[in-house]
């Protein structure tokens, strides 16, 4: 998460603050025993929790998608 631009995203989209995210983030990886945000994304993706979009061959934008 450079700068944590991501973080900042996160907290503006459920109205709460960075560090509250940060707390609740920290809370997560703790009682799931995972140690970075790499694995937290693992985690997150193997549950169904997020998708990834990979650029097609006409260059068309990647990203992640949140199931709400």
């Amino acid at each position: 998460m450079p700068g944590g631009r991501v973080t900042k995203e996160v907290a503006s989209a459920l109205d709460l603050g960075v560090e509250t995210v940060r707390s609740y983030r920290k809370s997560l990886m703790k009682k799931l025993q995972i140690h970075n945000v790499a694995e937290l994304m693992r985690f997150a993706i193997l549950a169904g929790l997020i998708t990834i979009e990979l650029k097609d061959s006409g260059g068309e934008q990647s990203g992640l998608s949140v199931r709400a």
